[in-house]
Parts: C-alpha cells; sequence; structure tokens
C-alpha cells in the first residue's frame, strides 16, 4: 500500500521540541508506515512548519494534499500524528477528513496507532467531538497569548513587529524601543510637510525623489504609508495596543478592527517622542480643516473612490496597464492647453502615486482611448457575424456531451444522502442533550454544506435542462437585439458600461504612446455574454 504523510507544527503549541518539530513528524509516520509494511511515497510528504491550525486557504501543503484527491489519489493512505495536525476547527476539519475518506483514501494516526473512520454515526460523532476540543484548545492558546501581550504592552514593551522609526533591541525575557535619529528626522519632515499643507501624495514623491529608502527598505514611499505614519500614536509618546484582532473567518485568519475603544490599552511613553505636541496638533488641524473645506464644498457628501470598483465613474478604471513599465493606470484631471478647462487624463499610476519616472511618461487622453475601445467591442466584437459564430460554439459545448455532468450529480446526491443522516443524528442528540452550543454550531454548518450541494444539483439540471432546448437561431436573435442595448449603454451609462467590458476582457488592456501614437492591446471574448443568454434557461425548443 502507498502512504502518504502530512505534518504540520504551529507557532502556538504547547508541545514539547521534538513532537512540534515537522522533521519528527515525518520520521516517526515513516517509521509507521515501515512497521505496517507500507511505501511512502516521497512526492506526497505534505508539510505546513509554523502555520496556525486556523488557517486553511493559506496552508501550502494542506492544499497539495487535498488537491493530490482528485481526480484518483495516488495513495492509499494518509500517516498523520494525530488529528490536529490536519487543523483545530469545528468546521473545516470533519470536512476535510471528509473529503479525504470518499475519495478511498484511508487516515492513521501514529500517536495512538488508530485510524480515523468515518463508517458510523458514532465515528463521526468522535471526529466532531476531537474537532470541538482541538478548537476549543486553540481559542484558549489565542486568549492566553493575547493576555500575555496586553501585559508586554502594558509595562511597555513591544508587542508587535517592527515600527519605522524605531529598533527592536532584545533584552532578558522581553524587547524595548529604541529611536533611530535617521529615521526620525525623516518623520518630523512628513509631519512638516503636511502640517505647511502638503498631501500626503505629494510627500511620498518627494521622499522618493530624494532617494530616502522606504519603509523596512520594502520599495519606494507610498501615500498609504505616510497617512499610516501622520495617525501612529506612538510617534507623539503613547503606546495604544488593542485597535484590532485575529478572527477566524472563512477558514483563513484576518485582523478585524476593535471598534470599542474602552477595552484599548493606552500607556505613556515619552522616551519614544519622535514628534513633539505642538507639530502632531499642527498637523491634525491642518488634517482636520482640509475635511471640514472638502465636507463644505460637497455639501457633507464624500464623493471619494466607490467600494465597488464597476461603479466607477470612468469606463476603463482598473482595466488598464502601463504598456511602458506594467505599473497600473490611474485617471487624473490636468488643465486643458490654453486654458481650455479640466480634461481627464489616463497616466502611469507609479509615476503619479509613487514618483517612480516611467519610460514612457504615459499620459494620454481617456477620452481618445475610451471611444477606440467602444468602437472595438461595439462595432467590431458585436458584429452580425461574430454574434451567430459564438452562438454557435456555445450550443456546441453544451451539446456535445450532455451525460459530462451525471459523475459529479451522482456524487452530490451521495453527499446529500450522508449530510441528511448527519442532520437527523445531530437533532437527536440536541433532543437528548439539548442545544449545546457546539451541536448547534455543526448543525447549522452542515445545514449550509446541505443547501450548497442542493443548489449545485440544482445547477447541472438547469445546464441538462439547457442543453436540450437550445435554439440557436433564437439565442442569435436575442443576442442581436441585446448588443443594440449594449452598444447604447457603452455610449451613455459608464458604470453599466465597465461591467459589461469587464466580462468581456479576458485581461487587462495595455495602453502605450508610440511614435505613431497610442497603441491598445488586449484580449476580448463574447463567451461570457453569450453564455449569459444561453444559461438562463428561458428559451423553449423551435416549434
Amino acid at each position: 500500500m502507498i502512504a502518504a504523510i502530512y505534518a504540520r507544527k504551529s507557532t502556538d503549541q504547547n508541545l514539547p521540541d521534538e513532537a512540534k518539530a515537522v522533521t519528527r513528524q515525518v520520521e516517526r509516520a515513516r517509521a509507521y508506515a515501515a512497521r505496517h509494511g507500507w511505501t511512502v511515497a516521497d512526492a506526497h510528504v505534505y508539510v505546513d512548519d509554523g502555520i496556525s491550525g486556523a488557517e486553511f486557504m493559506k496552508r501550502p501543503g494542506y492544499l497539495a494534499l487535498m488537491n493530490a484527491l482528485r481526480p484518483r489519489p495516488p495513495f492509499q493512505a494518509l500517516i498523520v500524528m494525530e488529528q490536529s495536525r490536519l487543523g483545530r476547527s469545528l468546521d473545516e476539519v470533519p470536512y476535510a477528513l471528509k473529503r479525504i475518506t470518499d475519495a478511498g483514501v484511508r487516515v492513521y494516526c501514529y500517536l495512538t496507532d488508530s485510524e480515523v473512520k468515518r463508517e458510523s454515526a458514532a465515528d463521526k460523532f468522535m471526529i466532531h467531538a476531537i474537532a470541538f476540543v482541538d478548537d476549543m484548545a486553540r481559542e484558549q492558546a489565542r486568549e492566553r497569548t493575547r493576555d500575555a501581550l496586553r501585559r508586554k504592552v502594558e509595562r511597555g514593551h513591544v508587542a508587535g513587529g517592527l515600527v519605522y522609526g524605531y529598533r527592536n533591541v532584545r533584552g532578558e525575557g522581553q524587547v524595548t524601543r529604541t529611536i533611530l535619529l535617521e529615521e526620525a528626522e525623516v518623520l518630523r519632515r512628513i509631519f512638516r510637510e503636511i502640517s505647511a499643507g502638503a498631501g500626503y501624495l505629494k510627500v511620498a514623491q518627494g521622499l522618493n525623489a530624494a532617494g530616502i529608502p522606504g519603509p523596512r527598505g520594502r520599495g519606494p514611499w507610498a501615500a498609504s504609508s505616510i497617512r499610516a505614519m501622520i495617525f501612529n500614536p506612538l510617534y507623539r509618546g503613547e503606546l495604544v495596543w488593542g485597535r484590532t484582532r485575529w478572527a477566524d473567518l472563512d477558514g483563513t485568519k484576518r485582523k478585524l478592527d476593535v471598534a470599542d475603544s474602552s477595552t484599548w490599552v493606552t500607556v505613556p511613553a515619552p522616551a519614544l517622542r519622535i514628534i513633539d505636541e505642538q507639530l502632531w496638533k499642527a498637523t491634525h488641524e491642518r488634517l482636520a480643516q482640509g475635511r471640514a473645506v472638502y465636507m463644505a464644498r460637497t455639501h457633507g457628501q464624500t464623493w471619494g473612490r466607490p467600494m465597488n470598483p464597476t461603479e466607477s465613474r470612468y469606463l476603463l478604471t482598473g482595466l488598464l496597464r502601463c504598456g511602458h513599465c506594467g505599473g497600473g493606470v490611474h485617471v487624473s484631471r490636468q488643465s486643458g492647453r490654453r486654458g481650455q478647462g479640466l480634461w481627464l487624463y489616463y497616466v502611469c499610476a507609479r509615476q503619479r502615486t509613487r514618483g517612480i519616472p516611467c519610460p514612457g511618461a504615459l499620459r494620454v487622453r481617456s477620452s481618445v482611448v475610451d471611444q477606440a475601445v467602444l468602437e472595438d467591442l461595439g462595432g467590431k466584437l458585436m458584429a452580425p457575424e461574430r454574434i451567430a459564430a459564438a452562438v454557435r460554439r456555445a450550443a456546441a459545448r453544451l451539446t456535445e456531451k450532455p451525460d459530462r455532468g451525471r459523475g459529479r450529480r451522482s456524487r452530490l446526491k451521495r453527499e446529500l444522502r450522508e449530510l441528511d443522516q448527519e442532520l437527523g443524528h445531530y437533532a437527536e442528540a440536541i433532543a437528548t442533550a439539548g442545544p449545546l452550543p457546539s451541536l448547534l454550531e455543526a448543525l447549522q454548518g452542515r445545514e449550509r454544506r446541505r443547501a450548497a450541494l442542493a443548489g449545485e444539483l440544482g445547477q447541472l439540471d438547469a445546464l441538462e435542462r439547457t442543453a436540450a432546448a437550445v435554439d440557436d437561431v433564437a439565442v442569435t436573435a436575442e443576442l442581436r437585439a441585446l448588443c443594440d442595448e449594449w452598444r447604447a449603454l457603452l455610449e451613455d451609462d459608464p458604470p453599466i458600461a465597465q461591467q459589461i467590458v469587464r466580462r468581456m476582457l479576458t485581461e487587462r488592456l495595455t495602453v502605450e504612446r508610440t511614435p505613431q501614437g497610442i497603441r491598445l492591446s488586449g484580449m476580448a471574448t463574447f463567451g461570457p455574454l453569450v453564455a449569459s443568454i444561453v444559461m438562463r434557461g428561458e428559451m423553449v425548443p423551435p416549434g
């Protein structure tokens, strides 16, 4: 039998060093396989070192293991130290074990010399019970870590990473900060320029032009870095901790803001003051005045960048790339020639926001670029002969293999039946033991998964019905009518037009200046728009 190995070590475990090391786990797993006469496939030894058991989306070894299950796993057994090596989550671990065992792979824990089975309701309950214990242990470890960090801050010690302007100094069981004079002077320059009326972008461009290294030496200065420094209370001599905290969302760890300021820890640190109180107040008063003027000009409405990029007022926002340096492209309002008001230009974002010289110094009229794109998409790509050809290809793809979803459908139905059985067991457990939080959470997770499976089955059924009912003549006629509407929208409604353009482009358009003028290059397809019509399921068979 061919066996694979998965080993993981987290930075927040309380295990002996020999048990924590992933190399030790792999050695023990190999020895376990040898005792049973199994062969370990070296290509299928998966390792994640220093990654939390709450992380599932950014764990390379785990993701490689799960990907190896399809279409058919090249191994028949998986060896782990214990179930918690797969993770510490009540939601994710049972589902991961289900995927592994459904693929025909048996899971063994060498620490207890036992197999993780899912053959009976009792087996499944034990998997969930162990996952519950592991999840609770991880939460308790996180709270202990947070409490330890809080005590460090209260004593004035470092509880985080590096901060521009300071050097971390390690002592006996503690880390403190000392001021770096050269970086402190750069910070004072930033605050002085902002208080004098300069913006974040202009300050960043000035620092880049002067050749001053960016924070931690990670590239040039950016406006966002300047803003973060302006609002960092450490520079005025205050340690503030607890404004963010980690949470587990959608299988990954995310940092969230803590709105309740009463839970924050604030400790005076006059020895770490870089910006004196007068300069700090002058800087923030100037920013407050700027916000007040802006709000008065806009009558209290904030006309900043939309949360959804498809709601931009400009047609090609986020859809262009500089052909000279590969950077993004921004819209810039600039004075026209001979006082002809303000014109809109597409300019190189790296040059505009960071002051990095662009080899081509990209600056092109947005109206010229927009019109060229609209003419190509609306006139050439939406031509009647292209529409008819696209519909024929889409219909052929739908009908060439009408039974290709049957295997997927049978797997979905089998998983639905198993989930229904699990839901019944959970309902019985709740009726017997009462609505325990862990049982309710597991029950809700299974209900969400069942709804997702039912939705996917519905999509497969719709695909089969549509494949049998495609009328390419009717679809072509509808598309031609819609193209007339789309061409009008491309001209008159930028937010809607941008959604149409975004669906048709397969990549960002490259724009550059040449001696002959402006050159645009990129790939566009009519496929997604055709599929959106064909897949509606609204078309009826001819006759």
